[in-house]
């Protein structure tokens, strides 16, 4: 309040320079700051700050002394008494209690950032589902203040601005108040300070928004800026910053409001193609099949013998799933209990037919988009997504593997969904956001072919590491070498994709990527098969030896053509260069 104060004494002395300090000073304090604190403590704290800048300009008595504690005297009740100020601070709790008839030209706050879980107090929380339109779903209390301060400021002219927690931009629980920020405000400024320690001791990620309370007009720019030092904040004017029509939100998927990226691109792309939602109308997208509730008892669904067991299937942890494979050998740690992949027995309900078809599976908690296929063997409790599509064949969904762990997929996805982040830099990846996600108009079978190698070599390195008794056909050197230049050529072949349908110059700009893009044998077809007998069921294929070594040279061979054409190295290392200037 006392910088708010200052400010606004800096442009008075401009204009009423007749005025004396202390007068000047009381009466910004009673006429242009208000306060509304629930804590009463919090309130005193408040008055005394004004009044000690209220004093600053004359000699203070000698016994005064302020502290945070002081407040609880009745020396401050007395002080704050006898020095005939108007203290416009309300001691209220803001949501539900106050009421006023006043509208404010200029509201700027820090709202309590309280997770839905931690409102305990049921009546509390009842009360702000039903007077509040933005309290959806699983909101954080914050985000309510938003729909309060726009219902006491100024129509048109009004300035709204709070330091708040940036969840609310993307996260399903701030679908209405994005949609009431972007159809009947002007979004002028957000800047991103989440990478700085702001709070001690808190993880609440914030931003600074700043919004006027008037009807968007198709000209409004939004300014969004990142700052992640304390440096960047004192130089804030000199930092790059985006701009983007407030309107192109209304293109993008759930009125997402991104922090950062290439955000016209990111518009550009969603103009362009449909959601996965609207391209596959029999996708379904199954989290913890057997349900929210008691979960953990499903792990005594494990068995010891397929053989005697019908709807035999693997069940697998979080951590088993890596992209283009399955971790084997790495054992399932939840709900207190450790298990190895072992055999499952899938219980009886309506998701059977769904988890033993074809599928791909997708890691709910990740650094990076993390996507497998799944021939319809695997199931799991909790941590993990599966992705059915029926109409879909096993080369289709083998090509849709490739996208989502492209590096153009992931970026896209982290534009629009990295207010969403944890610590240490993983995410929250929940099927609701992946359907939203671009499709393009075909499946290139380029790429299907791709996400078969790229899954066939990246399960054999996995096994031959972690099996001892594994032969190796591929000498270690060259597997790492062949994969890597296999993940820059997928990801390259699906950023042409997408952008050859934006910009037709990049057809012609870069032929030997967008030849072999549309080529129906990048790759020979193969059937794809394990490289390890790790369970002994029919539905579990595993390669014989004779067909591991004829795939592994047939794969090493085409690598070695690819790598040799001079032209497409050439075009690979260009587009290289130009993509780390338009990507995201």
């Amino acid at each position: 309040m006392v910088s708010t104060a200052e400010f606004l004494f800096k442009i008075y002395q401009t204009v009423e320079k007749n005025i004396k300090n202390y007068e000047l000073k009381k009466k910004i304090i009673e006429q242009h700051i208000f306060g509304i604190e629930r804590e009463r403590e919090a309130c005193q704290i408040s008055k005394i700050a004004l009044y000690l800048w209220l004093i600053s300009d004359i000699e203070k008595p000698q016994d005064f002394e302020f502290s945070v504690r002081v407040n609880k005297s009745r020396f401050v009740e007395t002080l704050i008494k006898d020095s005939r100020v108007n203290f416009n601070i309300i001691n209220s709790e803001f949501l539900l209690e106050y009421q006023s008839e006043r509208i404010f030209d200029i509201i700027i706050g820090n709202p309590p950032y309280i997770e839905n879980k931690k409102i305990t107090d049921r009546e509390y929380k009842k009360k702000l589902y039903d007077s509040f339109e933005t309290a959806y779903k699983l909101f954080d209390l914050s985000i309510l203040f938003i729909e309060k301060g726009l219902h006491i400021l100024k129509k048109n002219t009004g300035f709204l601005s709070y330091i708040i927690t940036n969840k609310f931009l993307s996260a399903d629980y701030g679908l209405k108040t994005r949609r009431i920020l972007i159809d009947e405000t002007q979004i002028r400024r957000i800047i991103n300070i989440s990478a700085l320690s702001v709070f001690k001791n808190r993880s609440t990620y914030p931003i600074i928004i700043l919004l006027k309370n008037e009807n968007p007009n198709s000209s409004n720019l939004i300014e969004v800026k990142k700052l992640n030092t304390l440096q960047k904040i004192k130089n804030q004017n000199k930092e790059a910053r985006d701009r983007f029509l407030q309107k192109f939100l209304h293109l993008l998927p759930k009125r997402v409001i991104p922090m950062e990226g290439n955000i016209s691109l990111l518009v550009k792309v969603f103009e362009r193609y449909k959601s996965m939602k609207e391209t596959f109308e029999d996708l379904k997208i199954i989290y913890r099949p057997y349900g929210f509730k008691d979960y953990a008892k499903y792990f005594d669904s494990t068995v010891d013998n397929p053989e005697m067991e019908n709807y035999i299937g693997i069940l697998l942890g979080t951590g088993n799933l890596g992209r283009f494979h399955i971790k084997f050998n790495k054992q399932i740690r939840i709900a207190k209990r450790t298990l190895k992949v072992s055999y499952f027995k899938f219980p009886q309900n309506s998701k059977l037919s769904l988890l033993t078809r074809e599928k791909l599976i997708f890691r709910e908690i990740a650094k990076k988009l993390t996507f497998a296929y799944d021939p319809g063997i695997f199931t799991n409790v909790t941590g993990l997504y599966f992705v059915s599509i029926p109409s879909l064949t096993t080369e289709e969904l083998f090509c849709l593997v490739t996208i989502f762990n492209s590096k153009f997929m992931d970026m896209l996805f982290k534009n629009l969904y990295m207010s969403l982040h944890m610590s240490r830099g993983y995410l929250r990846i929940n099927g609701s956001f992946i359907e939203t996600l671009p499709m393009p108009s075909s499946l290139p079978k380029s790429l299907s072919q791709l996400g078969k190698v790229l899954q066939t070599l990246t399960q054999y390195r996995y096994d031959f590491i972690h099996n001892e008794g594994m032969k190796k056909y591929y000498p270690k050197t060259d597997m790492e070498a062949s994969i890597t230049f296999l993940e820059i050529l997928s990801n390259q072949l699906t950023q042409i994709l997408y952008l050859s349908e934006l910009e037709d110059q990049y057809k012609h700009d870069f032929s030997e990527l967008y030849e072999l893009l549309i080529s129906d044998n990048l790759f020979p077809t193969f059937e794809y098969k394990y490289t390890y007998p790790y369970f002994n069921f029919s539905t579990f294929k595993v390669s014989t030896e004779n067909e591991l070594i004829g795939k592994l040279t047939i794969i090493r061979n085409h690598i070695k053509n690819l790598q040799e054409n001079s032209r497409l190295i050439e075009q690979m290392n260009k587009f290289k260069k130009i993509l780390e200037k338009i990507i995201f």
